[in-house]
Parts: C-alpha cells; structure tokens; sequence
C-alpha cells in the first residue's frame, strides 16, 4: 500500500482562499462607510479612532482592490472565464471616484466596495463551475 503525497498548494487554489479573504474586508469596509456616522462617535471610545481616519481608509480601500485584482486575475489563469473582470473594473472605478466625489463619497465606496464582494463571489463561482466539468 503506498501512500500519495498531495501538496496543500493543490489541494485548494489561492484565487479561492484570496476571494474569501476579499469578500470578507470588502463586506467590513461597505459595513463601515455604511455606519460611518455611528463608527464617529464609537470608535474613539474603543480605542479605535484612527480608522476613521481618510488616509488609513484609502490605503484600506486601495488594499482591497489589490487583492481583487491578484484573486481575479489569478482565477482568470486558472479558469478561463473574465466574466468577474468588468464587475472589478467597475467597483474599482466606484471606489476611485469616491475620493475625489465628495459629495457622493459613500454612495460610491459603499458601491464599489459591494462590487469587490460580488466580484469575489463570482469569480468563486466561475471556479467551483470549472472543476465541476
């Protein structure tokens, strides 16, 4: 009887585990543009107040669309399909217009942000839909 080694590295791709990080802080920022005005009075109380602060929320917001962008492109190598690619472009677009739209700022980072999660899940799809054929 022999044993088969099986490397973790192909037991579970790293688009998966990337899209499941991805969707999670992206669904953290959406929640947190969204309870922005609560968050104002709360965070500093715990101790937390410096993540309301603009440029730790754009290295955030730029973070997330660097690790959607390696997961999605990640995915594309692996499977094929670019259908997640234009939901990035368009969230990304979204999130970099929320910086410089004042007035619109959370309508737009929420957006983008929701997009990042839908971007995430859909390229997770896109994977689980390749291994099955």
């Amino acid at each position: 009887m022999s044993i088969q080694y099986r490397s973790p590295i192909h037991a579970q791709p790293p688009s998966i585990s990337l899209d499941k990080l991805g969707a999670s802080l992206s669904f953290a920022c959406a929640l947190h543009c969204a309870f922005q005005p609560v968050l104002l009075i709360a965070l500093p109380f715990l101790g937390l107040g410096f993540l309301m602060n603009e440029q730790v929320e754009t290295v955030f917001l730029g973070f997330s669309v660097l690790l959607a962008s390696w997961s999605i492109l990640t995915g594309i190598r692996h499977h094929g399909q670019t259908q997640a690619l234009p939901l990035l472009v368009l969230a990304a677009l979204a999130i970099f217009s929320s910086r410089f739209i004042e007035a619109y700022e959370p309508l737009l980072a929420i957006t983008g942000a929701l997009g990042i999660v839908a971007a995430h899940l859909y390229n997770t799809y896109l994977h689980k839909r390749h291994h099955q054929h």
